[in-house]
């Protein structure tokens, strides 16, 4: 796995994280098959890997957070972070990691919009699993993010470009500003 490499795609919703996944994927990353299925709000697909994906919300649901709303802005609490289920996550993570680095040819990728919640713990598995991630940033003007979850989600912007601040901060601090590149939507 020491010549394997991770590319970790971040960002809010509606920012460009899939269009950014396809250029990528096109460049040879491997985002997988076992993906979130298009649908009339990403035609073209998510590039979300669906066993991620579903361990995030698994978290979230546990910990009764509803990501992307006002309540689950607040911090995870101290105590989930040393908690078992945050160990059996790290450990699920290490697996799912793992199998995915056997499969691909050299660079493997993912994106979820909740991976900015969850950098301590992925930052456990990448120590484990002995590979240095490269965190992307995709980002887009928060008027245009909050214009397209309003559209979509029925949001009010002033909520969704709170998101945004939010999302992105998340993404800076738990990448300790490590970002190899930000890539504008524009």
């Amino acid at each position: 796995m020491a010549d394997s490499r991770v590319v970790v795609l971040l960002g809010m919703h509606r920012s460009g994280t899939s269009l950014t996944a396809s250029i990528l994927e096109a460049m040879g990353v491997d985002f997988g098959g076992d993906l979130l299925p298009a649908n009339e709000n990403n035609p073209r697909g998510y590039f979300e890997d669906a066993a991620i994906s579903r361990v995030h919300i698994r978290i979230n649901r546990v910990l009764n957070r509803r990501p992307f709303t006002p309540p689950g802005l607040a911090d995870y609490p101290d105590s989930f972070w040393g908690s078992s289920q945050a160990e059996e996550s790290i450990d699920e993570l290490e697996m799912l990691l793992r199998k995915r680095l056997e499969r691909c040819n050299g660079t493997w990728g993912f994106k979820d919009p909740h991976a900015a919640s969850f950098l301590p713990l992925w930052k456990e598995v990448f120590r484990r699993v002995g590979v240095e991630p490269v965190y992307l940033l995709a980002v887009r003007h928060p008027s245009e993010v909050a214009a397209s979850i309003q559209k979509r989600d029925r949001m009010r912007p002033a909520q969704a470009e709170l998101l945004w601040v939010d999302q992105n901060v998340s993404t800076l601090l738990g990448s300790e500003f490590n970002i190899a590149a930000v890539i504008d939507y524009a």
